[in-house]
């Protein structure tokens, strides 16, 4: 919940401070309107700290870390307006070591991403800046995910989408394997740099859970190249 707060408070000021700068602008703020309801394409890198979140008491979250590769292309809902629905498509890949605090024990999962955020862009005055918050919502499908073992004799692998394989790794709560499909929502805030650079920062959270009594939450950042 603090980092939900986080966010709400960090998009709500750029909103605000971004909105007094440009009605200050007088005339200058007009014509910055046009400019402002261009869409744009966006290829970017994040990375991801993720946390798998377990609501069973005893049990400790595991905190991992992901990289994604992606590109979104925002669309401005109505001419002249500069508010944009953006749509795209990432892979992701998740890892740890010496997962569970075992040795030699290494987590690792391949997702793909399709966020779908409502966003606002600002463009300041007297600047090649603009602040964009957003909020939405995404679906992240899980392709592979394994847990590999290489500190024995024999080296281990263990698919977690396999109720089998799950219940042997003690990762099941309802002896299920995780769900492959995931949805869930993000907030935060971009700045877009001249015609060519994009950073951000934004929080989000599944809906539902990856298996019972885990549920996975993930904060990127995000550095594009816009065109």
């Amino acid at each position: 919940m603090k980092a939900i707060k986080f966010f709400s408070m960090a998009a709500m000021l750029a909103v605000s401070v971004s909105a007094s700068a440009q009605f200050t602008g007088g005339s200058s703020s007009r014509t910055s309107t046009s400019s402002s309801s261009e869409g744009w394409s966006t290829l970017y890198v994040e990375y991801n700290p993720v946390s798998y979140n377990v609501d069973v008491s005893g049990a400790d979250d595991e905190s991992m870390t992901a990289f994604s590769l992606g590109y979104s292309k925002a669309f401005p809902v109505s001419p002249g307006t500069p508010v944009f629905i953006e749509a795209g498509l990432a892979a992701q890949y998740t890892f740890k070591s010496d997962f569970m605090d075992v040795d030699d024990c290494d987590f690792s999962m391949i997702s793909a991403k399709v966020p779908v955020s409502l966003a606002y862009k600002f463009d300041l005055n007297n600047s090649s800046v603009s602040i964009i918050p957003f909020v939405g919502a995404y679906a992240r499908y899980n392709i592979t995910g394994k847990v590999k073992y290489s500190g024995g004799s024999k080296d281990k692998d263990w698919d977690l989408f396999d109720k089998k394989d799950m219940q042997d790794l003690g990762l099941t709560y309802d002896e299920k394997a995780f769900s492959r499909l995931q949805l869930g929502w993000h907030i935060g805030a971009k700045a877009k740099i001249g015609d060519s650079f994009l950073v951000g920062l934004s929080y989000g959270s599944d809906f539902s859970e990856i298996s019972k009594k885990i549920k996975v939450s993930t904060t990127a950042i995000t550095l594009g190249y816009t065109f």
